[in-house]
């Protein structure tokens, strides 16, 4: 990669190119005198980084990713619908030959003790990692988070940093998800460090940077956008996520349901 080609880590110069890349655009855009000149280091910059630094090959099954077009209702909680959900989550994971499955945000509905009920039937060698909505009972508001999950056991290991403004994350009141801005930037999953971005948050800058000074193994991407009609959205949130993974040269796994 070519942070290890100029005997750096990752983060520094992977910030130094970001930074650099920003300024040059800056500057083509303030003065068009510079056009041809401006253009040409972007693009050495852009064909060094591919060369340098290209997308890892999987040398191993550490997380397979399954996208879906599942249905939801405009409700806050609907217990029957992430029942349904939940049902046809689990016989796909056990139909697979893959062990370690990555579903969409919000894939279980709202999580609570009850629903490892239906968990319980996974098979023994498989994990699952999924979102999931947490309410916090007799407090208000919930957490958008994402669970790992065995035939035993189950977890939150990430909770969103900046879920969406006035729609989502609502400060002045109770209600709403509650935001994490400065909380876990990676996360432990199978002795690996991992960065996680739930949808809105594979958008914006702040995620991608607060999570790779911590140097995660690789990087998880999952968005629920089955009310979007506009495709080129989940397509924008997957290109950010691939893009800030080759800018890090992280492996980078992905879900979404539509």
């Amino acid at each position: 990669m070519l942070t290890t080609f100029w005997g750096l880590g990752d983060m520094p110069l992977g910030i130094a190119f970001y930074l650099l890349s920003l300024y040059l655009v800056t500057l083509l855009l303030k003065d068009k005198s510079r056009t041809t000149q401006t253009i040409i280091i972007i693009l050495i910059l852009f064909i060094s980084s591919i060369i340098y630094n290209p997308i890892k090959k999987q040398t191993k099954n550490t997380l397979y990713p399954i996208n879906s077009n599942l249905k939801y209702k405009n409700q806050a909680v609907d217990f029957l619908g992430d029942y349904r959900r939940q049902k046809k989550l689990l016989l796909l994971a056990n139909r697979s030959k893959y062990n370690n499955l990555l579903f969409h945000e919000n894939a279980l509905g709202s999580f609570n003790q009850n629903s490892m009920m239906i968990w319980e039937r996974l098979d023994n060698n498989k994990t699952i990692l999924a979102g999931a909505t947490i309410y916090h009972n007799g407090v208000g508001g919930y957490d958008n988070v994402l669970m790992e999950i065995t035939h035993n056991s189950y977890k939150t290991i990430y909770k969103q940093r900046v879920p969406v403004p006035i729609s989502m994350w609502k400060p002045w009141i109770e209600q709403g998800a509650k935001a994490y801005p400065f909380q876990n930037p990676t996360v432990e999953y199978q002795q690996s460090r991992v960065g996680v971005f739930i949808c809105y948050e594979q958008l914006l800058t702040y995620p991608y940077l607060h999570t790779m000074f911590y140097e995660p193994k690789y990087i998880i991407g999952i968005s629920n956008l089955w009310w979007v009609k506009d495709e080129s959205v989940g397509k924008i949130q997957r290109r950010n996520l691939e893009l800030w993974g080759r800018l890090f040269g992280k492996k980078f796994y992905y879900s979404e349901n539509y």
